[in-house]
């Protein structure tokens, strides 16, 4: 009950005990109109004679013993996760619950925040309604689809260099890849991607970026030589790389606010702090989308069935494939046709024949390997983001695409 509550209820209290000795003279008649019992009279009536108007108030309906409550230990805690990292009361639960071994139900935490005036949280992390928030998805497996972005990181106090966070967050299973770096170029960009394919458990099949710079045709060719598929997201709409942006949040409130009145003037010791930062981020820190879980626990859960061995070769596998095609893409030769004889094809032999852009060729039947023939020449027009506009029609009882074979006679249309 608040101050406005009581005095009011006090106000009204005294009017009953003054239309009493004013007006009807009579009690009885008084507790009859106000619908009060006269025992009620008599106790306000002690109050107001032993301490004046302030008797009248409500008083305090707390026990005096309250064993079940919780200590004052556990609500210093709560206090400081509120206060410090601005934690809602289901993620202080899941705190509690990790580190300190308490369970605490969430609707008690707010009970208590509410009580020690701390249930409202800044105008920027206040709940918004279902109906007005962005439709998330989340992907099934781990390594479906990987989202990095690049972080600017202004310069600490006392220091002059910049540094860029390059971080990569796993779709499915939040793991992140944090690495920082002095510049922000394609180069960087190859060697983050690079790092992050070689610590990644897993394979990687999809990688999503924003239109940046440092993510332009060079970074995008040495990705699809890596066999790995890489997406831009519409431009000026940061909100369809959620998962990376709303992770640089965290870092923001959680890892580099401790950082305050630290001088961090170099790239490898900046490099192991976010080391340190990554793997508590992975391995420890509770995670409110994932119920609980923390990222690795989650890839556990994900990987259960299926081990995670020999993943990593895939990616050069994968890239040994299309190194031919890939090379020709980038010297400008658009069109190339792979024939593999008969004889040659039991030793793995594989012989390239190149044609001019434009080409649409034809692979039809012959004595050995076939015969190849050109055709007609078809319309590729280059676009401003780095595609794969290679266009090659094979038509033949076999088909051979580095290596690969298809018993399949329909026309195949294939991207270098």
């Amino acid at each position: 009950m608040t101050e406005k509550e009581r005095a009011r209820s006090a106000s009204r209290r005294l009017a009953i005990i003054r239309h009493a000795r004013e007006v009807s003279g009579n009690v009885a008649q008084t507790c009859r109109y106000y619908g009060i019992t006269r025992q009620t009279y008599y106790v306000w009536l002690r109050r107001y004679v032993e301490k004046g108007v302030p008797g009248l108030e409500d008083r305090s309906r707390r026990p005096h013993r309250s064993p079940q409550a919780t200590s004052t230990e556990i609500v210093g805690k709560i206090v400081h996760l509120r206060q410090t990292y601005h934690f809602g009361p289901q993620k202080i639960a899941m705190y509690l619950r990790r580190y300190h071994e308490l369970v605490v139900s969430v609707s008690g935490i707010w009970r208590i925040l509410r009580r020690l005036g701390l249930s409202r949280l800044p105008a920027s992390q206040r709940h918004v309604p279902y109906h007005k928030r962005w439709q998330r998805y989340e992907k099934q497996e781990p390594g479906h689809q990987m989202q990095l972005d690049v972080k600017f990181i202004a310069p600490l106090k006392g220091s002059r260099r910049r540094h860029y966070q390059f971080t990569a967050i796993d779709d499915c299973t939040r793991l992140r890849v944090l690495r920082a770096y002095e510049r922000l170029s394609q180069k960087t960009a190859i060697q983050f991607v690079d790092y992050v394919l070689q610590k990644l458990p897993f394979r990687v099949e999809r990688i999503q970026t924003d239109n940046g710079s440092e993510f332009a045709a060079g970074f995008h060719w040495h990705v699809q030589d890596l066999g790995i598929e890489h997406v831009y997201i519409k431009p000026r709409t940061p909100r369809l790389n959620g998962k990376v942006e709303r992770s640089h949040r965290i870092d923001a409130e959680e890892f580099y606010q401790l950082l305050d009145g630290v001088v961090v003037d170099d790239a490898k010791v900046f490099t192991t702090k976010l080391q340190e930062w990554e793997n508590y981020y992975n391995f420890e820190r509770p995670h409110g989308a994932l119920g609980g879980q923390t990222p690795y626990e989650r890839l556990r859960s994900k990987m259960k069935s299926a081990g995670v061995t020999g993943h990593r070769q895939l990616h050069t596998i994968r890239a040994t494939r299309r190194r031919a095609t890939s090379a020709a893409s980038r010297a400008h030769v658009l069109g190339a046709v792979v024939s593999m004889s008969r004889s040659a094809s039991s030793r793995g032999i594989v012989t390239m024949q190149s044609w001019p852009v434009g080409s649409c060729v034809s692979l039809h039947p012959g004595s050995r390997g076939g015969s190849v023939r050109r055709k007609r020449t078809c319309c590729t027009t280059q676009t401003s983001r780095p595609r794969p506009v290679q266009r090659i029609c094979v038509r033949g009882n076999r088909e051979t695409i580095s290596g690969s074979f298809s018993r399949s006679g329909s026309t195949n249309v294939l991207s270098g």
